[in-house]
């Protein structure tokens, strides 16, 4: 979501090389892939919420009897085990698109939070947990910053299209309804504050070590920018292009959402 995000920024910032035929390939691809492997995801955390559902439930109930949760598990690893080996190069060709159209190559900004606040703030948190905590308020951020392209007769956005896949995971793509469907992020905000309270994905405030206010998480964000920029030679903290310069700002809101979830 996040690389859509920039991907998004930049188009719009006009920075993208279109001209280059191997540059539009490459943005194909990474799009595709990007989808793709959204929607696994996405389905793994419908099938988490469907066992916790299961698990909630009066053993009496039969409104969830057809639900197998063997079957879940193993659904769930199917989608993980198709995943997890197109994450690696759908990295590497966002770092190559990233590169091209002068993003950020620092890291997304979950990752870049991660690094920034886990050692003080989450040093008994699992990594994954950490950027699970933070879904729902990086959701609302885009959600807040939509600018629906589908409204205007405009070609999808990067972000629309990823979200459509989210949105619609496991649904028969060959669909007509369903492929010329276009989700607004507004859903994935519903979506992901959804998945987050029925697969029972803490909030990050409640995994934080103390109680840590926004501004000590940004001045954490800040120290750790200026460190990236001096070991990369110096220039904007926040990175170059219009991403990057987008990025500070973006840590923020989803740290405030975070914080009040």
């Amino acid at each position: 979501l996040d690389v859509a995000r920039s991907v998004d920024v930049e188009m719009k910032a006009g920075t993208t090389t279109t001209g280059d035929e191997r540059s539009v390939e490459l943005h194909r691809h990474v799009a595709e892939e990007m989808k793709a492997v959204a929607s696994s995801c996405a389905l793994v955390l419908q099938l988490a919420t469907q066992d916790a559902k299961n698990d909630n439930s009066d053993g009496n109930d039969d409104s969830h009897g057809t639900d197998d949760p063997t079957s879940n598990h193993m659904l769930a690893q199917q989608h993980l085990l198709d995943a997890i080996p197109r994450l690696s190069p759908l990295v590497e060709q966002s770092s190559l698109l990233a590169q091209q159209m002068s993003m950020m190559t620092a890291g997304t900004i979950p990752h870049k939070m991660a690094h920034a606040l886990m050692p003080a703030y989450f040093p008994q948190c699992h990594i994954v947990t950490y950027l699970a905590s933070i879904l729902p308020g990086l959701c609302d951020a885009l959600a807040a910053r939509d600018t629906s392209s589908s409204s205007n007769g405009k070609a999808l956005s990067m972000v629309e299209s990823v979200t459509n896949s989210i949105i619609n995971c496991g649904e028969d793509e060959s669909d007509d309804d369903n492929a010329n469907a276009t989700e607004s992020p507004m859903l994935l905000s519903s979506w992901a504050s959804q998945v987050a309270m029925e697969a029972g994905i803490p909030s990050m405030a409640s995994l934080a070590f103390g109680t840590p206010d926004l501004n000590a998480l940004v001045g954490s964000l800040d120290s750790y920018e200026t460190l990236v920029a001096s070991l990369n030679g110096g220039g904007l903290k926040s990175g170059s292009g219009a991403s990057g310069r987008d990025d500070h700002w973006i840590m923020e809101d989803v740290l405030q959402r975070s914080l009040n979830r």
